[in-house]
């Protein structure tokens, strides 16, 4: 147990230097970071929504095209 606790201080000291070389280096900070991920989420939100329309328009396309297919199972059966 006393190994243990060593070793997460240690990884602890670790995370900090990392936090501290971070922002001496001034590459991001945790603000802009949540910016950047919730602009990923609206985007991939986005890009499902414009996927699912497609598929929507795709179907109405196919049910104003295509009137006859929508035979029923029994249909199916007597014409085969």
């Amino acid at each position: 147990m006393k190994n243990f606790r060593v070793r997460v201080e240690e990884l602890v000291k670790e995370n900090e230097d990392l936090h501290e070389q971070l922002n001496k280096n001034n590459f991001i900070t945790t603000t802009e970071w949540q910016v950047i991920l919730l602009e990923i989420n609206l985007k991939a939100t986005y890009c499902f929504a414009c996927c699912i329309q497609t598929f929507k328009i795709r179907d109405l396309k196919e049910k104003i095209l295509f009137p006859s297919r929508k035979l029923s199972f029994a249909q199916e059966l007597v014409w085969s």
